[in-house]
Formats: structure tokens, C-alpha cells, sequence
């Protein structure tokens, strides 16, 4: 067999396997886990149990779709998926479920809670049983309800397989529940409840505002007026009462009015925001980018109007999230401005932007679907309208107290002209001592910087010793005494041996440091009145000043000879050098200090060549 072969064979069995799991995969899928529902049972969540699969073309009928379902072309959602959430997409989805009873009940209703989307299609066995959707008239449904809701007969002896058709343009969102008839109207008693109460409010706090804004005539009022009623109203409509109870028969208006709503919105809580901070006179530039949004909205709102939300549908959401991001920058910069009421209008955005965000979010299909993201909007927008209600009153206190505080102001005016010229004439004072002060501190600086500069001019960098320059006054001043008094002067000039090699082996680092012990060293054996001074590399000049005459120094000569042999510890390393010394005497050998320098450093060579003689010898 050639290797052609071999891996023809080896191709041949892994399209074998791969074949295998698919009819593996296809006979599970066919053979789907039916729901049990038990007659005591309120509410089954579906989300675990459902299979789906997305219809690209959007054009298959029930029996493409189980002739897909046969193939293994359906599969169960995502792992953590609460909801089948797909965000903004154009497919068809079809959902598959076989329910089977433990009894028989004839009163068992199927819910789609998801009052936006344009069609869904109801299968029952293979037949269809309903077809509905806000794009159709209310009466299309087959059980009364905001939500898509379809009762559902269930024999004890076999299961029922229900198909859901789902098709939105908008956010494709399908929560799938099972009820028994009075656990659904008992959540319907709940769910009804909590939406009246927050519809409620929502008209409370409008005719609350209306009556300020009659009464006061500030815009601001009437734009929180606007800003409620648009919101109100696409929530309205989102939630699916537009349909139920206004326009029941008018679905092409139904399924625009919450973007509507919503755009609206949008243009009236900008307007409000800008009213109410006085945006235009303490952040123009900011003022340019909400006018900007605001055009935005209109233009998207007329674009809706028009029937033309399936092509602005990512735009408008995208647009929200932009607006909110914007108003909580621009309530952060009035409070940087310390505009009045900024902290209160930061929140009640802030916890607005949550919901907003969270729902826009779940609508492009970003996030799961779930009981927080499902209802994020409605909380947060409830929390909202209630804490900028607290600011539109904290306005009418602040301007109260702003009237009684300028009040006070005129009747206290003329004390505080009489206080004024006294302040002044304090503040005249305490600024005319600062300014001494002042100056007294930059004269000490300038002398204590004149000193360090004298001090740096006169001495060596890095032992301390005297420079040259500063030896040749130590000399001059010596020799002033010394012809005053008939007193002498010796010069020594000392040169180390063996320097340069602990440079090069060690490095200047090392070179350093023997240098600055060294120094410190001769000069514990030198007297105060004696100066030690650096003037080369590694060549120290000493000046012994106040000397009688003929006084013998070889003592001295003999000392500094003993510290310079003695090794200096570098790192743990003993470093060893030796000194040679040439010494000259004033007025004797010279009366310059260049001539005595000279003469003591040829001596010093001297003392150099007869070392160097004698080691030659011995060796």
C-alpha cells in the first residue's frame, strides 16, 4: 500500500466519524426531552427546555423547519442564557418544545412576553394554530393580552410539540413561558398592579410639574412636563397597552410608537437638562454637543414616524447610550461649576444611564435577557422622574434662599463698606511685612548661597582639602606673620607611589576612596593652624606655618610617611600605597610659594629615585 493510499483511507474514516456524531447529534436533537407540566404547577420557565434554530433567509415554513430540526440544525441556547436574547438581527428564529401533561388540561396558555416584536407564529403538531404580532391587528391574538398568549390543549396519553415562529426588526427577544390559567391571571393581577402604580406616578409628577410650570413659567418645568409623557408614553407602548386599548386596530402605528416615545424623550430630557443647569451660559461647548444630540433625535424620531425604524433601529439605540454617556459628563462638569442642583440631576442620570444602558445593551443582543435587564428601564426611569422631581424642588429652595441671602446682603451693605477700607488697610499691612519677610529669606538665601560658592571656590571636591587656591592665601597670610615675628615656614609636597595601578586593577572608584581616607588621615596629624591642600591627582601640598627657626620636622614627615604606608579596606580588599615627601623652608629656600613648591617637589623626586634605588638593589 503507497502512502496515497493510506491517507485516503485515513480521510475516508475520519468523514466516517464525523458522519457518526452527526446522526448522534441529529437523533438528539430529534428526540428532544419533553416538558412535564403538572395541573398544580403555576408557571414553567422554558429557556433550559427550548431548542432552537436561526432561519437566515427568513423564508422557511414548518416543514423546512422540521426537516431542519431532523437534520440536527436546532440546538439548545447558550449556556447562562435566561431568555433567548439575540439583540438586533433580521433572521427568523424558530423555537421547538414537546410539553406533556400529567392530566388533561384544556387551560394551559404558552407566552411569549415580548409585546415589540413584529410576528410570531404558533405551531401545534405540525399545524399552525395562531399567526399574530404588533404588525397585525390586536385581533389577531388569540387570547386577549398585551403579551402573545395561546391556550394549548394537553392529553394525558401523548406529548404536544409546539414550534414558535419569531420574526422582529427591531431586538429579537423571546422570553417563552408555560402557565396553568390561574397562576397566569394571578401574575397578571401582580404585573398589572405594579405597572399602574408606575404609570401613576409617572402622571402625578406630569400634573405636579404642569401646575409649577403654570405657576412659575419656567421652561425647565414644562420640558420635565414633556420629558415624562414621552417617556410614559413609549414605555406605554413597549410594554404593549398602546395596542391592547388605544389602537388595537392600527398596528403600523403600534409598532413605531415606542421608538417614538423614546426619541422624544431624548429630546426633551436634554432640553430639560439644559434648562434646568443653565448649560448655555456655564459650559457652551457642551451646550453645541446636547444641541447636537437633540437634532440627532429629531431626525431620528421623523425617520420613525415615516416607517423607517428597521433601518435606524442599532442607530437610535446607539444614539441613547451616546446621549446618557454625554448628560452624566455634563452634570459632572455643572458640579465642577458648582452649578445649583448639579449633585441631585449627577444620580437621578446616573441611575437612568444604568437602565437605559442595561436595556440598549440587552437590545443589541450584548447582554442576556433576564428579570433585571427586561425591567432595568422601567426601574431606573422610576427612580429618575422621583429624584429629579427632589431637584426641581431643591431649585425652588435654593432660588428662595438666594432671595433671602440678597435680602440680607442689602441690609448689611453698609457695615461692610465701613468694615472694607479697615481690611484693606490690614491686608495693605500684613502684604507689606509678607514682602519684608520675603526679602529678609532671599537675602539669607543669597548670602547662604554666596558662602557655599566661597566654599566651593576654595576647595577641593572630593577630599574637602584647601585647593591652590585657597593655599596660596593661607601663604601669603603666613608670611605676614612670619616677617612680623621672625618666624619660619615649611613646604612639604607629598606624591603617593603606586597610585595608578589601584586605579587601573580596582577602578576610580577605589582611587577615590583611598584618597579620602588618606586625606582625612594626615590631617588628624597636622595642627589647626597647618593647611592640607590638594593640587593634583594624587599629590598633597602641606603648609606649616608659625614655626621657630630651625625647627626639625622630619617628626611630622615621619608621621604622614606612617599613615600613607597603613592599608585602607576598599570593598574587602586592602589597598596599599606609600608617600614621598620633599620639603622646602621659608625664607631659606625661596620667599615665592611657586619657588617653594618647586624645590620641594624636585626633593621629593629625589626621595622617589632613592626608593625606586633601593628596591632595585634588593631585588
Amino acid at each position: 500500500m503507497n502512502a496515497t493510499q493510506g491517507r485516503g483511507i485515513t480521510l475516508r474514516r475520519w468523514a466516517l466519524l464525523l458522519w457518526c456524531w452527526t446522526m448522534i447529534y441529529a437523533g438528539l436533537a430529534s428526540a428532544q426531552t419533553a416538558v412535564v407540566f403538572h395541573p398544580n404547577t403555576d408557571r414553567v420557565d422554558l429557556a433550559s427546555r427550548l431548542i432552537y434554530w436561526q432561519d437566515h433567509q427568513g423564508d422557511a415554513d414548518w416543514k423546512q423547519a422540521n426537516e431542519a430540526a431532523s437534520q440536527g440544525l436546532f440546538r439548545p441556547l447558550p449556556e447562562g442564557m435566561a431568555d433567548p436574547n439575540f439583540g438586533l438581527t433580521s433572521s427568523a428564529y424558530w423555537f421547538r418544545l414537546k410539553v406533556r401533561s400529567l392530566v388533561e388540561l384544556e387551560t394551559a396558555l404558552i407566552e411569549v412576553a415580548y409585546p415589540p416584536l413584529d410576528a410570531v407564529s404558533f405551531y401545534i403538531n405540525g399545524q399552525l394554530r395562531s399567526l399574530t404580532g404588533d404588525h397585525l391587528a390586536f385581533s389577531s391574538r388569540p387570547y386577549a393580552h398585551r403579551h402573545f398568549v395561546l391556550p394549548v390543549k394537553f392529553t394525558q396519553e401523548e406529548a404536544v410539540l409546539i414550534d414558535i415562529r419569531v420574526v422582529n426588526a427591531g431586538n429579537l427577544t423571546v422570553p417563552i413561558r408555560l402557565w396553568s390559567r390561574g397562576g397566569f391571571e394571578r401574575h397578571n393581577q401582580v404585573s398589572y398592579g405594579l405597572l399602574a402604580a408606575y404609570f401613576g406616578l409617572m402622571v402625578g409628577l406630569a400634573v405636579y410639574n404642569l401646575l409649577l410650570f403654570l405657576s412659575l413659567r419656567s421652561p425647565s418645568y414644562l420640558c420635565y412636563v414633556l420629558f415624562i409623557l414621552a417617556l410614559g408614553y413609549g414605555l406605554w407602548s413597549y410594554n404593549g397597552f398602546q395596542a391592547q386599548y388605544v389602537s388595537p386596530d392600527w398596528p403600523a402605528w403600534n409598532d413605531r410608537s415606542p421608538l417614538v416615545g423614546f426619541t422624544l424623550a431624548g429630546i426633551f430630557g436634554i432640553l430639560f437638562v439644559r434648562t434646568s443647569l443653565a448649560i448655555g451660559e456655564h459650559l457652551p461647548t457642551t451646550n453645541h454637543w446636547l444641541l447636537a444630540f437633540v437634532l440627532m433625535f429629531a431626525v431620528q424620531c421623523v425617520c420613525v414616524s415615516l416607517g423607517w425604524s428597521p433601518i435606524i433601529n442599532r442607530w437610535i439605540y446607539l444614539t441613547g447610550l451616546g446621549a446618557n454617556v454625554l448628560l452624566i459628563f455634563t452634570t459632572w462638569q455643572a458640579m465642577r461649576k458648582k452649578i445649583t442642583g448639579a449633585e441631585v440631576f449627577m444620580v437621578a442620570w446616573g441611575i437612568l444611564a444604568l437602565g437605559i444602558g442595561t436595556a440598549n445593551l440587552r437590545n443589541l443582543g450584548w447582554i442576556p435577557n433576564n428579570l433585571f435587564t427586561q425591567n432595568a428601564l422601567q426601574l431606573s426611569s422610576a427612580l429618575e422622574m422621583v429624584l429629579l422631581s427632589f431637584a426641581l424642588a431643591h431649585r425652588i429652595h435654593s432660588e428662595r434662599r438666594l432671595r433671602e441671602q440678597a435680602q440680607a446682603q442689602a441690609l448689611s451693605l453698609r457695615l461692610d463698606l465701613v468694615h472694607t477700607l479697615q481690611h484693606k488697610e490690614m491686608e495693605l499691612e500684613a502684604l507689606v511685612q509678607e514682602r519684608t519677610l520675603k526679602l529678609q529669606q532671599a537675602h539669607e538665601a543669597l548670602s547662604q548661597r554666596e558662602t557655599e560658592m566661597r566654599e566651593l571656590a576654595h576647595h577641593d571636591g572630593l577630599t574637602g582639602l584647601a585647593n591652590r587656591k585657597l593655599l596660596e592665601d593661607r601663604f601669603h597670610q603666613a608670611t605676614a606673620r612670619a616677617q612680623r615675628n621672625g618666624l619660619e615656614l615649611v613646604v612639604m609636597v607629598i606624591d603617593l607611589d603606586s597610585f595608578k595601578p589601584i586605579n587601573d586593577t580596582h577602578g576610580h572608584a577605589a582611587g577615590d576612596t583611598l584618597l579620602k581616607v588618606l586625606a582625612q588621615r594626615m590631617a588628624t596629624r597636622l595642627r589647626q593652624t597647618d593647611t592640607l591642600a590638594r593640587i593634583g591627582g594624587d599629590e598633597f601640598v602641606v603648609l606649616l606655618s608659625d614655626l621657630p627657626p630651625d625647627t626639625c620636622v622630619n617628626a611630622i614627615t615621619h608621621s604622614l610617611e606612617g599613615v600613607l604606608s597603613t592599608a585602607v579596606m576598599w570593598c574587602d580588599i586592602e589597598l596599599h600605597v606609600s608617600g614621598s615627601i620633599g620639603c622646602a623652608r621659608y625664607p631659606q629656600d625661596s620667599l615665592t610659594l611657586q619657588h617653594l613648591l618647586n624645590e620641594a617637589d624636585r626633593r621629593m623626586y629625589e626621595v622617589k629615585q632613592l626608593k625606586k634605588s633601593r628596591l632595585l638593589h634588593i631585588a
